[in-house]
């Protein structure tokens, strides 16, 4: 805010050193563009790229120095979820987090000792250090330096808690299948029956030698249990056709693995349920394994008439409204890795999940199927191929259903998504319908507010972790956190009432923030979307092809939903979708009564658009800006109608250095000023 007053601006490249301060020589710059929201620099290309001090001076004489292209950090996740373990390792999340082999992690104990590792490549999303063997156990302060710019440019981490790997207990119980010349016995009873044995005696793993196994009801794993085959091409698991199947083919709650297993289903509900407790109806559960599984479940077996299909397919949804799943988790410190999943309905869903590894897996959503992770924090999914198995199947995303007030910190990298062919078709996409307050502020405190507005459809749920974005007025761009709400009182995680004042326009909605969506593959999709709030996401190196784009839209999703901060860097998009339309948008959708923006702050550089894709830049509004401070850059435009398109209602627009051609119309719209 007031960026207006800025008189004068330097900037300087610093220098790589971590343990000293220096730069070069400042040199001065003029603003490209200038208002009180939005400042826009060209950097000298005397200056080679690293991590530079801009510095701001007002008419006042008032200066302040930024870092640009220090770490950001997003969030921190080790080998054993919250904690890493000595020969483990940490992950560390966000934006410019090492982007040279040189970068340092430092981990300071409590007496004083230092111990100093480099990331394990260089990485800018998402860098892996391995925690030394000898490590010992405890609390460590960390902080983290890029590997450019200089001792100014160190970024704390925070608490690290180095803890002892947790071995599992080595007691082994095998069972073997019945008779192959026998009749085929249920074998439901005796596997539970060892597995309750073994949590008797504290706990191990029962190995399932080469057979097959013919059960008719539930498996529960208890904890400190490992239910493990001797190899998942030896050992199937096979539920005979069932009019009445158990809720879930398999469940456990806390501290069990499954490994090693193919599980076939005919009629079935959930395939594995995990994390859930029952009684309490909560996903407090976790710190589970699923490795190696595959799992082959359909409902429509055989030679059904189109009544019976319905009937069946009517089933699956009577007892899972969205549809059953093949994977339906939840709880603290999850891994998924090597599975192969096909499910009647959804391939796999994640609700109210902290920190969770999804690597190397292949889910097919099948009829009506779509796959989601929901109130969720810390999730590395990376590897996975997620595909449509149905012509009634579609995508899926991450974000808020159900009423959740928190999505935050995810990883999606290096996926494949392909095949989705019905309903809205979404590669991937943050629903979270509704929210809780949108008006003005009168000030209590400098972190308590009397709410005088209007109060959204969740608002009887908890606010706790919602979000809170001011839209107009002072403040303009604000983002804060709610830590409690009574009544018409809120309370927010840091003061805010020398931003903002009576008059300014906020809304209170369920915080979407921090996607990182880097490197995937988008092919015969809808469209991979922010859709409603969004706050710091970045969708970089993506490609997409024969999909519906990639679209950022701040609108009224029940509710005011805005997007603030958000990249779409150096993706591809080629060929339309099968409605014959894919661009990369950014746009704000108008709604009675709105007089504020809804988009700030965004930036689409250094993406390729060719064969009949276009770029859109939208407010949607004639009277009013909904869409503030973007800008275009860099970006390859060739063989299609319209290059680039302004629409009305955007302001502050930095539009530049993007190369168009064998377009008919390069650039269709201008800003208004």
């Amino acid at each position: 805010m007031d960026l207006d007053t800025i008189r004068q601006a330097s900037i300087s490249r610093l220098d790589d050193a971590a343990d000293k301060s220096g730069s070069k020589l400042a040199q001065s710059v003029s603003p490209a563009l200038q208002s009180d929201k939005t400042l826009t620099y060209v950097i000298p290309s005397t200056l080679a790229n690293g991590v530079y001090a801009l510095t701001l001076l007002d008419a006042s004489g008032t200066s302040i120095t930024t870092r640009i292209n220090s770490a950001d950090i997003y969030w921190t996740q080790g080998d054993a979820g919250e904690s890493a373990t000595p020969g483990g390792w940490l992950r560390v999340q966000g934006r410019n987090i090492a982007r040279t082999a040189s970068a340092r992690l430092e981990l300071t104990a409590e007496n004083g000792r230092i111990t100093t590792i480099n990331p394990d490549a260089p990485d800018i999303w998402s860098a892996r250090f391995a925690i030394p063997a000898d490590m010992r156990t405890g609390t460590y302060q960390a902080r983290l330096w890029n590997g450019n710019g200089d001792a100014s440019t160190w970024q704390d981490l925070g608490s690290i808690t180095v803890t002892e790997k947790l071995v599992p207990p080595q007691r082994k119980m095998e069972l073997r299948s019945n008779p192959v010349d026998g009749p085929a016995l249920d074998d439901t009873a005796r596997i539970n029956a060892a597995l309750a044995g073994l949590a008797n005696q504290g706990g191990g793993t029962l190995v399932l030698r080469s057979g097959i196994y013919h059960l008719s009801g539930g498996i529960t794993i208890p904890e400190g249990v490992t239910l493990k085959g001797q190899s998942r091409e030896l050992v199937n698991l096979i539920w005979n056709d069932m009019d009445q199947p158990p809720p879930a083919l398999i469940e456990g709650y806390r501290n069990f693995a499954v490994e090693d297993l193919t599980i076939d289903a005919q009629r079935h509900f959930d395939v594995i349920k995990g994390g859930f407790d029952a009684q309490g109806k909560s996903w407090t559960g976790g710190n589970f394994i699923l490795r190696n599984l595959l799992v082959r479940a359909s409902a429509f077996m055989g030679h059904l008439k189109a009544d019976d299909a319905a009937g069946r397919d009517k089933a699956l949804t009577l007892q899972e409204r969205d549809g059953v799943a093949g994977l339906r988790l939840g709880g603290n410190n999850i891994v998924v890795e090597g599975c192969d999943v096909i499910s009647s309905n959804r391939s796999f869903v994640l609700n109210e999940v902290k920190n969770a590894r999804i690597e190397g897996n292949t889910f097919t959503n099948g009829r009506n199927g779509w796959y989601h992770i929901g109130g969720s924090q810390r999730i590395l999914m990376e590897g996975n191929r997620i595909v449509g198995g149905d012509m009634q199947s579609t995508g899926g995303g991450i974000g808020n259903l159900g009423g959740y007030a928190l999505s935050a910190d995810m990883l999606l990298r290096n996926n494949s998504f392909a095949r989705f062919l019905s309903v809205d078709r979404e590669a991937m996409t943050t629903d979270g319908p509704g929210g809780y307050y949108a008006g003005t502020l009168r000030m209590l405190s400098p972190t308590t507010f009397q709410m005088s507005g209007e109060m959204g459809r969740l608002k009887d749920r908890s606010w706790i972790n919602a979000g809170l974005f001011v839209l107009g007025g002072r403040g303009t761009g604000l983002v804060a956190t709610v830590v409690s709400r009574k009544d018409d009182i809120v309370t927010l995680d840091r003061p805010i009432s020398d931003r903002i004042d009576d008059a300014s326009i906020v809304t209170i909605t369920p915080m979407q923030e921090n996607y990182l969506i880097i490197n995937n593959d988008f092919t015969d999709v809808g469209a991979a979307q922010i859709y409603g709030t969004g706050y710091r996401h970045v969708f970089a190196g993506n490609t997409m092809t024969r999909g519906a784009g990639i679209q950022i839209s701040g609108r009224r999703y029940q509710h005011p939903q805005p997007n603030f901060f958000i990249q779409l860097l150096d993706n591809t998009i080629r060929e339309p979708d099968l409605t014959g339309k894919s661009e990369l948008a950014v746009y704000a959708q108008q709604f009675d009564g709105n007089t504020s923006i809804l988009s700030l702050g965004n930036v689409v550089r250094g993406n390729t658009l060719s064969q009949n894709v276009m770029l859109r830049v939208a407010g949607n509004a004639t009277t009013i800006p909904l869409l503030q401070g973007i800008l275009v850059e860099d970006n390859d435009i060739s063989q299609t109608d319209i290059g680039i398109t302004i629409g009305a209602g955007v302001k502050d627009l930095t539009l530049r250095n993007n190369n168009i051609a064998q377009v008919r119309v390069p650039v269709k719209g201008m800003p208004q000023p």
